[in-house]
């Protein structure tokens, strides 16, 4: 697997940020320092398909403009506009990973006739694991 820049080479240790659903959302070299930020907040607008940025506004009240990556597309559209959502942003200014903060949130946003995608429960959580190529 080649991101970022990093080396493809065997027996190089790296480090993997899965999602809740255990989906590989970042790459780096092990002992590499991330720059990942976690971003409390609303999406200003559901996301339109074909989109490949959103904006955010934080609860301080600031919006943020960020990239989409591929692996969190889908995530990113099933959040509906208004509802609160923890978003993971990675050192490229990308949103890798989208989580809703509150169910309850979702189905009052939803039911308010907001044209959003499926419903679909989230779970929170982001964690790192350290991996060792196979030889």
């Amino acid at each position: 697997m080649r991101r970022k820049g990093s080396p493809s080479k065997n027996g190089v240790r790296v480090e993997i940020t899965v999602n809740d659903q255990n989906l590989i959302v970042d790459v780096h070299l092990a002992g590499e320092e991330s720059h990942h930020r976690i971003v409390h907040g609303v999406l200003t607008q559901p996301l339109v398909t074909g989109h490949e940025k959103t904006v955010i506004q934080s609860k301080e009240g600031q919006k943020e403009s960020h990239k989409i990556s591929s692996v969190a597309r889908s995530k990113v559209a099933s959040i509906p506009g208004g509802a609160e959502a923890t978003f993971l942003i990675d050192e490229m200014n990308q949103i890798v990973n989208v989580t809703s903060e509150n169910q309850t949130t979702v189905n009052k946003v939803q039911h308010l006739g907001e044209k959003v995608s499926p419903e679909r429960e989230f779970q929170k959580g982001f964690r790192s694991s350290e991996t060792t190529p196979k030889r």
